[in-house]
């Protein structure tokens, strides 16, 4: 125990007073013996698991809070869509009904010998749109 600890404090030092890359620390590491190589091996894998499972956790948790925001983002859309349903859409088309039963009451008073002698009038009623529209 005391040899691996002083070993990796060893190896820490030197590549603390180093330039810090990567090469350095990879230089270090193969100009030791194969057996200081498996201390330091086993120094770091305790570390490095308990790094994965909580790299797991952590990364688990988040894809549950990034679940629970969406939910929660498409919960206020579907509330705003059914608010501007309820308060937008529907009073527009009952005062759009409304007008249309005017416009058919009006035109429903217009005796039809007016209708036949007024050419403008008559081109307008027999118009498809206008017919399929009062239908």
């Amino acid at each position: 125990m005391c040899i691996r600890d002083s070993f990796c404090r060893e190896l820490m030092n030197k590549w603390l007073l180093s330039d810090r890359s990567n090469t350095t620390f990879q230089k270090q590491i193969t100009s030791r013996n194969e057996e200081q190589t498996d201390i330091l091996i086993d120094y770091i894998s305790s570390g490095l698991t308990t790094l994965k499972l909580q790299f797991i956790s952590s990364f688990y948790a988040f894809l549950d809070t990034a679940l629970r925001v969406e939910g929660i983002k498409f919960g206020v859309y579907l509330v705003s869509l059914i608010t501007l349903f309820v308060v937008v859409w529907l009073p527009y088309v009952k005062l759009l009904n409304e007008k249309i039963w005017r416009v058919k009451g009006i035109l429903n008073l217009i005796p039809i010998n007016v209708i036949f002698q007024n050419e403008n009038l008559k081109s307008r009623i027999n118009n498809q749109n206008f017919v399929a529209a009062i239908k």
